[in-house]
């Protein structure tokens, strides 16, 4: 049986399949956005930008060079992950 840990990281990389490449989306907060983020860094999908909900996604953004937006600069997020 799979840990809570390994569980985080399946949905996180599932998650995946549903970033649309080219637009800008939401990045929520959390020990699984974490693995996402992660997982989105590491996955070569080219997103126009994110826009973070905290400090800490923003930092993990910025680690993994996903680009980050102001949500004052979008008109709309293609998607939100949280």
């Amino acid at each position: 049986m799979a840990t809570q840990e390994e569980l985080k990281r399946i949905a996180a990389e599932k998650a995946l399949e549903f970033v649309p490449e080219g637009e800008c989306i939401g990045i929520g907060t959390g020990s699984t956005v974490n693995l996402f983020i992660e997982a989105l860094g590491k996955s070569g999908k080219k997103i126009k930008g994110a826009v973070s909900t905290s400090k800490g996604t923003s930092e993990l953004l910025a680690k993994y060079e996903i680009p980050e937006v102001s949500l004052n600069d979008v008109a709309h997020l293609a998607a939100y992950f949280d």
